[in-house]
């Protein structure tokens, strides 16, 4: 489900828990213990804020978040990516409660869909190590037309970069969009 954005002013509270720090409820525990700043100042409850405020979580909270194991299913839009760029919005600064978190695989920076965040380094291994064959499966749409041709050439592999990909499964579901499932990640695959 895509989250609304937020339209400014807005409750403190809300504005925490849009970004991901915790419910409202669990918000406003964290203004009463004064663990929370706006412009520096220790915020109330029921401030409201700017959208040009600066809200600062006390760093304890955020080492108490990070110390735990977190699953989140996330919906990445387009011109976000899943690393940090310089200069480019990544899912951390739009979500700053998910820093220490980390993408179980990637997304290109023009694509859209649900990627699934943790910091658990042994569900990643699991999930994504080659071994494991576990399949991706991504609904795409291109520019031009999804031939038959084109579907049993990416079901063969393809040549990236001088590296042929592993064998995929595809198939057409409209004259310019196709299921692709793969069980490598090469960039661009």
């Amino acid at each position: 489900m895509k989250q609304e954005p937020l339209i400014y002013p807005v409750r403190l509270n809300r504005y925490l828990a849009h970004k991901g720090f915790a419910t409202r409820r669990g918000a406003d525990e964290l203004i009463e213990k004064k663990l929370v700043t706006i412009n520096g100042a220790i915020a109330k409850l029921g401030d409201k804020i700017a959208e040009k405020d600066v809200v600062v979580v006390a760093e304890s909270v955020l080492a108490s978040i990070a110390k735990q194991y977190r699953y989140i299913a996330y919906h990445k839009p387009c011109g976000v990516s899943t690393d940090v760029q310089p200069g480019s919005q990544s899912i951390s600064s739009e979500l700053p409660a998910l820093r220490g978190l980390f993408p179980l695989g990637r997304l290109d920076k023009a694509s859209h869909g649900l990627i699934i965040l943790t910091n658990d380094g042994r569900l990643t291994e699991r999930l994504l190590h080659p071994s494991h064959q576990h399949e991706k499966e991504y609904l795409v749409r291109v520019d031009k037309p999804v031939t038959d041709s084109f579907i049993r050439h990416l079901e063969r592999g393809i040549l990236i970069e001088g590296y042929k990909t592993k064998p995929a499964k595809a198939r057409r579901s409209g004259e310019t969009i196709f299921y692709l499932t793969i069980v490598e990640g090469k960039k661009h695959q």
